[in-house]
């Protein structure tokens, strides 16, 4: 429950089995599903970026404010990866 302060305590645990998971799939910066399929790598970036987005919040409630920018810039290098060009989008 994102509203709830209590849960902090075990997100990072929740957090971590998560990660382990994501990276056992796909690889570690989706090297593995890159091998296997490499177009559907932007379909499954945005569950990276929610991860350490996540990782961040968790980070900033515990005082650690150098590793939730460390996380933040690591979210924003994967979306980064995704985006849209609007004026491309325009065009067509």
């Amino acid at each position: 429950n994102l509203e709830s302060l209590n849960d902090l305590k075990n997100a990072e645990e929740r957090l971590k089995i998560c990660e382990d998971g994501l990276k056992r799939c796909y690889g570690s910066d989706l090297s593995r599903l890159m091998t296997i399929k490499s177009d559907m790598v932007n379909k499954y970036t945005p569950i990276f970026v929610r991860l350490n987005l996540l990782k961040a919040i968790l980070k900033y409630y515990r005082g650690k404010k150098n590793e939730t920018r460390q996380f933040l810039d690591t979210a924003m290098q994967e979306m980064k990866k995704i985006l849209v060009d609007d004026d491309k989008v325009a065009q067509d």
